[in-house]
């Protein structure tokens, strides 16, 4: 009896062991509760928070002290040997450490229905229920880029689809899976780009706007009642995942704006990711209350080989390559409250290059290093990241110096408590000035550079000569090409630890050994600089709009009497000759002889003719990526406006016409287009300064060989392919719009359709 119940508590204590650890492992690894402590170290507790020779204790991943505190007993203790440690940057927008989705290409014959029938929004590009976590690898190579960096964590997603569902917060670095997953549902992504979703629908950036808009009218109406009508477990992720801080792709300033105008209908404040052109609008940016996520990639100078070269250069995309370096530093004058990012960084190995760039422009070190833990941290409602203080997860970098000075190098980043080496932290610091006799000749040896990776050079009197220096492995070896005997070269390893003192022998060029001894003098000592003037890079100025013949300053309303004119009044007065007109607002508010000029600047309109602008009631001028929505034989539900471009230099050419205003069209490749937006030419504004206030809506019909797709080449696929099935679809959709009118009348959780 004994025995058998000794047997069961055996048991139940191996059991209880296992069930620790989650999983049987295949090794005798134990989890590490090891205390450590880091000592003789500058700490950053926080972006602006430094301590001078301090001291940060963690334990099972965790900040359990920092700053002027005491070595527990037990502590692991580590000599940081005079580095500066920072918490590890967050990257909130990385596709790493997830599988990667597959690309389609848009054929003529792409679908016209959903391949996955719980799709929201009748769309494949809508997948709010993929979850990034269930993709994710846990592949220490997607890491190592991040790592060297300095990142620590990073918001990971699966970068497919006008709705990309929630995204996951990972710790990088080796270890399991299930320890590295910070948070599961960590954000909601979405972006304009529907990925590789097989359907035709959305050709378009209006189309691409209204079905995220759509899908959230979905998702509205399934949370008050629609799901027991549907069962949709695309809507019910949806609304899971809403309530997340919810992050939008864009790829020009413009975007930032018309996704800021879907949040403002939704009640959703987005956050953006940056397309690196935002300071062209920060104004208005900043009027969103959003906060950007920035890249750092810019362009590249171009490659000018003739003057057909130059003939082909838009002098705006000159202007941004001047002026996209400086793209933080506007937002920061601004107070655009902004994080940094490596995605779209071709060369992620020049991001801590690109850092110290910033701040040479302009962007003080507290400002960019918030931007990189704290700021991060707190869109991803992650209060235990960015920090080193207790209760914050022990991530952090050791550096050489200062993170901003060029010569420092990253020699860790520990990760959840784990230790991932970028550069050995070097044990000795050999660089110094040094005393070296060669063959009985004295020279005077220089050892500089970093640390890591030192420099050295050696003379006699004003004469150089070269010296190729490795330091490794626990060994200083050197080749020697000595000032006074450049013929030959001199060879010579020692162990490190004779790095002050060594006497002994260097070896020729032909073999033989020759009397060699080296003594130190002292220590490094970095080179003064010249003393000028705290200076940084001046940026250029901004043009609006952001084209060929823009401005240095926005355009100014004015008060203006035009005199002396000969006037086409458009009326029963018809042609008036030396008439005055005085405008104040924007609108003529006076027409008569001799009027006042008091306050308004007077133009002499003597000798010439005024008349009123030019209204162009059709044109497909000033619309961004498409003037049709060409996915559906019906795209009722897409908005010119959505479309606007203002800085189409269209705008100011058919100004010089005599166009002031006109209606922006949708195009003629469906029976029933989109609706039209009436337009101001006010060069220099914004989208919503340039819209008509109060125009009456219109929506734009089309008849003949484009909506049947004469042209189109073979497309089995897409209604209607003849004349009469244009006129069965003008059919179909009117009687739709009929039964969807008695449908608002009699159900007050009727289901929002803005096609109907």
């Amino acid at each position: 009896m004994l025995k058998r119940v000794l047997m069961v508590l055996s048991f139940s204590a191996v059991v209880g062991i296992h069930a620790q650890v989650g999983y049987w492992p295949n090794d005798t690894k134990g989890k590490d509760k090891s205390v450590y402590a880091v000592k003789n170290i500058t700490l950053y507790q926080d972006y602006k928070t430094k301590v001078e020779n301090a001291v940060l204790v963690f334990q099972e991943g965790k900040v359990i002290a920092s700053g002027k505190v005491a070595i527990p007993k037990d502590a692991v203790v580590l000599d940081g040997r005079g580095s500066y440690v920072y918490p590890s940057f967050i990257d909130p927008y990385a596709n790493v450490g997830v599988e990667k989705a597959k690309r389609n290409e848009y054929n003529p014959g792409s679908l016209y229905l959903p391949a996955d029938a719980t799709s929201a929004a009748y769309n494949d590009a809508v997948k709010a229920d993929t979850r990034a976590v269930n993709t994710f690898t846990n592949q220490l190579k997607d890491y190592q880029d991040y790592l060297n960096q300095g990142f620590g964590s990073v918001l990971s997603f699966n970068e497919d689809g006008i709705v990309r569902g929630s995204a996951v917060l990972i710790g990088l670095g080796e270890g399991l899976a299930t320890d590295k997953i910070l948070k599961e549902d960590a954000a909601f992504l979405l972006s304009f780009n529907k990925g590789s979703s097989k359907m035709a629908y959305p050709t378009s950036m209006a189309g691409s706007v209204a079905l995220i808009r759509q899908a959230y009218l979905d998702a509205e109406w399934y949370a008050k009642g629609g799901s027991n009508i549907q069962k949709n477990t695309n809507l019910e992720a949806f609304n899971k995942y809403k309530k997340l801080p919810s992050i939008i792709e864009t790829s020009e300033k413009w975007d930032v704006l018309r996704a800021d105008k879907i949040g403002d209908e939704a009640g959703q404040q987005f956050v953006f990711l940056g397309s690196g052109n935002e300071y062209q609008r920060a104004k208005e940016i900043k009027a969103t209350n959003g906060t950007l996520i920035l890249p750092l990639e810019y362009p590249k100078p171009y490659q000018i080989q003739d003057a057909l070269d130059v003939a082909d250069l838009d002098v705006a995309d000159l202007k941004h390559w001047e002026l996209a370096p400086y793209n933080a530093v506007f937002l920061a004058k601004e107070k655009v409250p902004f994080a940094l990012t490596m995605f779209k960084l071709k060369d992620k190995g020049t991001f801590l290059e690109k850092l110290r760039d910033l701040n040479k422009k302009g962007l003080s070190k507290e400002e960019i290093l918030q931007a990189l833990t704290e700021k991060p941290a707190q869109l991803l409602q992650a209060n235990d990241l960015g920090k080193l203080t207790k209760g914050a997860y022990a991530n952090f970098i050791m550096t050489s110096d200062d993170l901003f000075s060029k010569e420092s190098v990253i020699y860790e980043n520990w990760v959840l408590g784990k230790q991932n080496v970028i550069n050995r932290m070097p044990e000795t610091d050999v660089r110094g000035e040094y005393k070296v006799t060669v063959n009985n000749q004295p020279y005077d040896l220089k050892i500089k550079g970093k640390i890591t990776k030192p420099e050295a050079e050696i003379s006699q009197g004003d004469k150089k000569g070269k010296v190729k220096l490795a330091v490794a492995d626990y060994k200083i070896a050197m080749e020697l090409k000595l000032p006074n005997d450049s013929l030959q070269n001199y060879r010579v390893i020692y162990p490190i630890t004779d790095f002050k003192s060594r006497n002994g022998f260097a070896v020729n060029k032909d073999g033989n050994n020759v009397p060699f001894s080296i003594n130190y003098v002292k220590g490094f000592e970095p080179e003064a600089k010249r003393q000028v003037p705290d200076k940084t890079d001046e940026p250029g100025k901004i043009w609006y709009p952001f084209s060929a013949f823009g401005s240095e300053t926005l355009p100014v309303q004015q008060d203006y009497v035009i005199k002396n004119a000969t006037v086409w009044t458009n009326t029963s007065k018809g042609i008036v000759k030396n008439l005055d007109v005085k405008v104040s607002k924007g609108k003529i508010v006076q027409v008569g002889e001799n009027l006042s000029s008091s306050g308004a600047t007077v133009i002499n309109g003597a000798n010439m003719h005024l008349t009123n602008g030019i209204f162009d009631e059709h044109t497909h001028i000033g619309l961004s990526r498409g003037v049709n929505e060409a996915g559906s034989n019906n795209s009722a539900e897409v908005r010119m406006s959505d479309a606007l471009n203002p800085d189409d230099v269209n705008f100011y050419r058919q100004l010089a016409g005599g166009v002031t205003s006109a209606q922006q069209l949708h195009g003629s490749a469906n029976p029933v287009g989109g609706q039209s937006s009436v337009v101001k030419f006010k060069w220099g504004e914004n989208m919503e300064n340039m819209r008509f206030p109060d125009a009456k809506g219109y929506i734009k019909f089309a008849l003949g060989e484009n909506v049947k797709q004469s042209n189109w080449g073979n497309n089995p696929n897409r209604f209607p392919q003849s004349r009469g099935g244009v006129e069965q679809a003008f059919d179909f959709w009117f009687t739709r719009a009929q039964e969807y009118q008695k449908e608002k009348a009699g159900n007050k959780n009727y289901r929002k359709n803005l096609r109907l």
